[in-house]
């Protein structure tokens, strides 16, 4: 198993967040690409509100 689809798992599991994944991306450990087939929107250029 990819470390994609771990991701993508955990987030569809519940045990992750978007915030999660786009603290993965900016680590270079996943693709913005990755990111948006895992959670189906655009990569967020600026810092999400929470």
């Amino acid at each position: 198993m990819s470390k994609k689809d771990k991701y993508a798992k955990w987030y569809r599991s519940g045990f992750w967040s978007k915030q999660m994944l786009i603290n993965v991306v900016r680590k270079g450990a996943l693709t913005q690409e990755d990111y948006e087939d895992i959670v189906g929107e655009p990569f967020p250029e600026e810092e999400p509100e929470e």
